[in-house]
């Protein structure tokens, strides 16, 4: 009695765990189009903040103002980031 006890207690918790991995992977596909974007979006803005920098070292007063405003924020801008198409126009 006391193996079959064990046995569906083992059954169910294996059901109830694979019902759960189904749904964290149909969760994590529904994401994956948002995460890519979002992806996207950093790289844009991580190539108009090297711009920005480029200019602030180059002797542009309002982007220095910018660079130091982010600075002061806590952001930190990678100049060597690769510009992209639509962010350098």
């Amino acid at each position: 009695m006391l193996a079959s006890a064990v046995l569906l207690w083992v059954l169910f918790q294996s059901y109830s765990l694979f019902n759960e991995r189904q749904a964290l992977l149909a969760a994590a596909a529904q994401l994956a189009p948002q995460a890519e974007a979002a992806t996207k979006v950093r790289a844009s803005i991580d190539s108009i903040a090297a711009g920005v920098k480029r200019l602030a070292d180059g002797g542009n007063a309002n982007a220095r103002v910018i660079v130091d405003e982010l600075a002061r924020r806590g952001v930190t801008i990678n100049p060597n980031s690769a510009p992209t198409g639509s962010a350098t126009k």
